[in-house]
Parts: C-alpha cells; structure tokens; sequence
C-alpha cells in the first residue's frame, strides 16, 4: 500500500499540511492486513477509525479470516458512518488489503482436479460510504485500487503495475527490487499528476505473510535519499539529512487538524498484490 501524508483544506484557507499517517496494521502485527482511508472531512474520518480502533479491533476474538472481516468491517464501518453529518462522510472510503499465510488460491489443475498455487491468498476491498445515507457498499478489487485524490489515474497505474509484476519473476532475490521500482514508479505518477491535495512524504506498506514492513519515501522529485525516523512521544519524526528536510506525521488520532470539523483532508492509497 502507498500513501501520500497530505491534508488539505477547502475552501484553501490554509496552506496544505504534510502531515498524516493513512495506512495502519489492523488486530496487531502478527496479522497480516492493514487498513488505508481518504475523505473530505477528517473529523468524520477520525470518528469511524476510533470506532473501530476502541470498539472494534481491541475485542476482536474471531480467527483471522480476511474474507469473513470484509463483512464485518462493512458493518463496523456503517454502524458509526450513519451517525454522522453528511459532510462528515464526503468522500469517505477505505481500503483493506491483506494476505492469509496459511491460505493458498485454487487453481483448476489440467487433469480437472483442483490443486493451489504456492502463493499465499491476497485480498484487497474498497469501501465506499454514502454521503446522503451513511450505508457503505463494498467492492472486492482483483490488483490494483485506488482511493482518493489519485483515482482518476487508476487505469494509468494499473497498467504499469502490472508490466513491472513481469520484473524479477521467478528470482525471489530481485522481489525487494520490484517492490521499490513499483513503490516509486507509482509516487511518481502521484506526483506528476499536479494535484495540490498530494504531496508530502510517501508512506509504503508492504503486507507479506511475515507481519507488516513499513518504509518512508520521500517525494519522487527529491531524487534518492536516505531516511531516519524517530518517535517522539505520539508523533513520528522523518527527516533526511542531506536534503535539511524534516516532517512531523500524526496518527489520526492526535492529528491537530482532525478535531476541527471545517477542516478538510484529501488523501489517496494504493496497493499492489
């Protein structure tokens, strides 16, 4: 999954504020899922991830089954959405996207049995909130989904993703390679778009049957550059020293500008399986 840290405001009142965190492991990291949003309104986003953090996740004692919490998670997510303001839920999505290690694809073999692929299964589901109702439709995406201000870029991306899918095919030692290659081919397009609502750092989860590895990127136009991050108390620090370059992510949570209901976020996720 790839995210922009962007928050910006309509009317542009502020200048926008590069600053979020959007993509979070979800029932701890030994599961191997995470879960992204975009909106129009980070209060109601901040609402609905609370929800689901305090009530929901913290007392979830199912066994971990992607495609039985799609369904849950749609519920979840409809029981606080309808309780908001319609301008609460504009343009409020999420994405879920996950693997089960001990799951593997079927695939109809040539003698007509069914066998598996050596792979674990993928799964990647939209969310979509309605403004007017608050009901939440969900849609299952077969590779590529995007959220947010990048969505009219989705058949672009789609695309490349899947010609660089063809990089490092049966040589497991070139995997982190395309999965950097994919990471920045994909910021860039983000970038080049010209949109005011993306920019910032690029956070990078990747979801492997292991647990949840997380990476910062800065933006493409940087150039390459080595990070260093750092917690200090609820915040996370990310500079690069040779750019003299430093930001301040907040969780949605302790985000300054997720308390204030006038104030808007843009933002957009990406995941590749």
């Amino acid at each position: 999954m790839i995210a922009d840290t962007r928050v910006s405001f309509h009317p542009k009142g502020l200048p926008p504020q590069d600053c979020l965190i959007k993509v979070y492991e979800i029932l701890g990291p030994s599961k191997a899922a995470a879960l992204g949003f975009c909106g129009n309104n980070l209060s109601g986003i901040r609402a609905v991830m609370t929800y689901l953090k305090e009530r929901k996740f913290q007392h979830y004692k199912r066994r971990f089954v992607l495609v039985n919490l799609k369904h849950s998670l749609r519920d979840w997510i409809e029981e606080r959405a309808i309780t908001l303001a319609p301008e609460q839920r504009d343009g409020l999505k999420f994405m879920l996207c996950g693997v089960e290690p001990c799951r593997h694809p079927p695939v109809k073999l040539r003698n007509g049995s069914v066998g598996s692929l050596p792979v674990p299964e993928a799964h990647l589901y939209v969310y979509s909130v309605s403004k007017d109702t608050g009901k939440v439709g969900v849609t299952a995406c077969s590779r590529v989904a995007v959220i947010g201000s990048g969505e009219e870029l989705t058949r672009k991306i789609e695309t490349e993703v899947n010609g660089l899918q063809r990089f490092g095919q049966g040589a497991p030692q070139l995997y982190w390679a395309r999965e950097f290659v994919t990471s920045s081919v994909v910021a860039s397009m983000f970038e080049d778009g010209g949109s005011e609502d993306v920019g910032g750092l690029f956070q990078v989860v990747r979801i492997t049957p292991r647990g949840i590895e997380r990476d910062w990127v800065l933006p493409p136009s940087c150039g390459p550059q080595n990070v260093i991050y750092r917690k200090e108390g609820d915040r996370l620090i990310v500079s690069a020293p040779a750019l003299g370059k430093q930001y301040t992510l907040y969780t949605i949570w302790n985000c300054p500008f997720a308390r204030k209901p006038a104030q808007t976020g843009s933002s957009h996720a990406v995941l590749e399986t």
